[in-house]
């Protein structure tokens, strides 16, 4: 056998020996397996034999043990809350203890280490040889707290008033350290107590290294007792949150938990009573409130410091915001001052200036005197009255009979443009009785292709799908007027409304049109229907600033694309508009 092992085995049978001296006179207990008896347990545990015994589950449940450091965490604790507090609270302040639970998680067994000797580093290395998950060490003591102790009953009316008592309630559910456990008070013996001192201040088999090393100098590697606590706090903080905890405020809550000192003076903090004794003289409360004190300017600081370059961003992007929006009214309005610019132009090379003999007509029609019923325009079956003339007058609504007297001369106008381009081909132009018929105004209001079937023997060459385009004036509800166009060479149909509607329901009853007038007509399905377009009033539509000029604008959507011109014009054009629309009908043909 080696020395070292023979040494070992001496210093456990010291240890039984230490620990059989503190039973009372006449105790029949036994030790097994090298543990303190059970009486000997509850005298650490702060019960005596008088207590009742345990129940069977009590007695089969395994106790969670824990080290000194977990253990002086869990004081920490309990003196943050002040005394008197419940067994519940108590347990709930340790069980949601960050501190606690990574000093328990991440720290050797402590009950073997003060046995054995070994290094901090030693225990780690076999500690993770074991493949021990410190996670699972966390979720068990969590869960003995929880079960055993806040879901006692009475845990909300015991009162504990100090820590000795809190350890004594704490004691049932988990198994602190040897040294922590106060010594017990021996009635027989009166030398039981200077024995545990001994007992739990030194390792067994240690005494003579700890007398040797007494008569050289102190050094941080020689000191014990809550010097060495604290260097393996600090190696065990370091490495477990370095990397979790990068917030300052998280950082600064796990600090005071710890009660680092601020500087270690070995003169100051440590005196020798003993050759086996070593006791903590400074007042460490002082050091770590000095300590929160500064860390809390420090975090003050900060704060102000980081509300203020928010403050500043938040200024910096108003500005900008103010910035940007200035900029984008000022384009904006250069935008609208090119756009009506451009327009002025346009309708200066569109809408030519009337002759002075040209004036005179209109005026005449439009405002001179007469009868209402006179017809100051005649072609074929279609006519128009002195009082339709006067709805031309500014700010009057046009009534049905000026708009399609005014198709009507556009349709001339686009036969003689056909008359001399062969290679241009017709349009045709259909009143608002259109819609009317199709969907059956008045009466079911639903599509009727039937009401219509006859109107496309009045196009020219009797066939729509020849067509160039087909215009549509539409009378929605009475009430307002919108134009709609069939752009046959495109497959597009499209809905020109100055109020920016989307006429879909006419649209859609045009495609339906000429699905069945092509059925009906040629036979067959309709080639290419999935290539058709319906498209709603767009952007670039003009838009009227009234309720009285969309029959104006009506006419100025056929007169434009008939002629395969742009809508340039505005509202600022639509007095001369008028004017165009008289002359047109006055002469017989729309004008260019």
């Amino acid at each position: 056998m080696s020395l070292l092992a023979s040494v070992e085995k001496r210093n456990r049978r010291g240890v039984r020996r230490s620990i059989l001296r503190t039973q009372p006179m006449g105790s029949n207990d036994r030790l097994l397996s090298g543990f303190p008896s059970p009486a000997t347990r509850n005298l650490a545990n702060g019960r005596s034999k008088a207590d009742p015994p345990l129940s069977s589950r009590s007695r089969t449940q395994r106790k969670i043990r824990v080290g000194e450091s977990a253990t002086e965490a869990m004081k920490n604790e309990a003196e943050a809350l002040s005394y008197p507090m419940s067994l519940w609270n108590l347990a709930d302040s340790i069980a949601n203890s960050e501190c606690v639970m990574v000093l328990h998680s991440n720290t050797a067994d402590e009950h073997e280490s003060e046995g054995t000797g070994k290094s901090d580093n030693s225990l780690l290395q076999s500690m993770k040889s074991l493949n021990i998950d410190p996670s699972r060490k966390e979720k068990e003591l969590k869960q003995v707290l929880q079960q055993k102790l806040q879901s006692s009953v009475g845990s909300l009316d015991t009162n504990i008033d100090t820590w000795q008592e809190a350890k004594a309630k704490l004691s049932s559910v988990i198994d602190f350290p040897i040294d922590s456990i106060e010594p017990p008070v021996a009635k027989h013996h009166g030398n039981v107590a200077k024995r545990w001192d001994r007992m739990t201040l030194q390792s067994p088999g240690s005494s003579k290294k700890r007398k040797t090393a007494a008569k050289g100098p102190r050094t941080s590697s020689k000191l014990g007792g809550s010097f060495a606590k604290y260097a393996a706090l600090l190696k065990v903080k370091e490495a477990q949150y370095s990397n979790k905890f990068k917030n300052f405020s998280s950082s600064f809550r796990i600090f005071r938990h710890m009660q680092v000192p601020k500087k270690i003076d070995d003169k100051k903090l440590y005196t020798d009573e003993t050759d086996d004794e070593v006791s903590i003289v400074h007042d460490e409360r002082d050091i770590v409130e000095s300590v929160s004190a500064r860390m809390d300017r420090l975090l003050v600081k900060r704060t102000m410091e980081e509300e203020r370059r928010v403050r500043e961003r938040e200024i910096k992007e108003e500005e900008r915001i103010q910035r940007e929006i200035e900029e984008k009214e000022e384009r904006e309005k250069r935008e609208q001052e090119e756009r009506e610019a451009e327009a002025q132009r346009a309708a200066q090379s569109l809408l030519r200036d009337l002759t002075e003999e040209e004036n005179e007509l209109i005026h005449d029609a439009m405002y001179g005197s007469g009868p209402g019923m006179e017809k100051l325009a005649l072609s074929d079956t279609d006519s128009v009255q002195r009082s339709s003339m006067q709805t031309l007058r500014t700010g009057t609504w046009l009534n049905d009979e000026v708009i399609h007297y005014f198709f009507l001369m556009l349709s001339k106008r686009d036969e003689a443009l056909c008359a001399t381009d062969s290679s241009r081909k017709r349009s045709h132009y259909f009143k608002s009785f259109f819609f009317t018929k199709l969907f059956d105004e008045g009466g079911t209001n639903e599509y009727r292709y039937a009401n219509v079937k006859r109107w496309s023997r009045r196009v020219a060459g009797k066939d729509i799908f020849a067509l160039d385009k087909i215009f549509f004036a539409c009378n929605v509800n009475g009430m307002h007027w919108t134009c709609a166009v069939i752009f046959m060479q495109e497959k597009r149909i499209q809905y020109f409304d100055s109020m920016r509607g989307d006429g879909y329901m006419y649209s859609e009853g045009l495609l339906k049109y000429i699905m069945d007038e092509w059925k009906t007509k040629k036979g067959g399905s309709f080639p290419d229907a999935d290539k058709w377009k319906i498209i709603g009033s767009k952007g670039d539509v003009p838009t009227q600033r009234n309720g009285f000029d969309c029959g104006v604008f009506t006419c100025m959507f056929a007169d434009f694309l008939s002629l395969d011109r742009p809508l340039s014009f505005t509202q600022e054009h639509i007095d001369q508009c008028r004017e165009r629309i008289a002359l047109s009908i006055l002469k017989g043909v729309a004008i260019e």
